[in-house]
């Protein structure tokens, strides 16, 4: 049996989870980074589309083109359709995450020589330190991947185990030139 280092209890707060996934309104589907250029495309497109219908309409000059353009309009909606359906199924992801993550009683981290635990009621999972692929240190969260993610909230544990932990991190992925930590 190998000689357990630190046994980290772990709180859970679902508003940890959610300022760290949603941050700068990604989960909104109007005012996200991801889909911004879709929107201003699909806005323009529209606007140009109705001046050009109302000024067809007026003139009475190409009315033939009043049916091409909701078919502009459908053209451009198509991108913004694809990239907010996507941003809609992963929010739903994240959420149903959240809510299972929520259920558990207690949460817990156990280090030791050769990997790390977490231990969730009565799911434990063990990443071993030679496992990790990648590290990503935030100013508000620890993630780190290897055969399966974890995210850890700073908020979920006191501040002096988080820097263990990080320091912990640092020390076993200094020797494995494969890893990357990154801050």
């Amino acid at each position: 049996m190998e000689k357990i280092e630190k046994i980290i209890p772990l709180t859970f707060n679902r508003k940890d989870f959610e300022e760290i996934y949603f941050k700068n309104n990604q989960e909104n589907i109007l005012m996200s980074p991801q889909l911004r250029r879709e929107l201003i495309t699909m806005i323009i497109v529209i606007a140009i589309s109705v001046c050009l219908t109302v000024y067809s309409i007026i003139t009475n000059k190409n009315a033939w083109m009043v049916f091409l353009f909701p078919i502009a309009i459908l053209i451009s909606f198509v991108p913004y359709y694809t990239k907010a359906a996507q941003i809609i199924k992963w929010r739903r992801t994240v959420k149903d995450f959240i809510r299972h993550n929520e259920n558990y009683k207690y949460h817990k981290l156990i280090l030791n020589e050769s990997s790390f635990t977490v231990v969730q009621d009565d799911k434990e999972e063990i990443q071993k330190w030679f496992a990790i692929t990648h590290v990503e240190i935030g100013k508000n969260y620890l993630l780190v991947n290897g055969p399966t993610q974890f995210l850890f909230p700073r908020n979920a544990m006191p501040e002096d185990d988080y820097q263990f932990f990080i320091d912990q991190i640092r020390l076993h992925l200094k020797a494995d030139k494969t890893s990357t930590v990154n801050y």
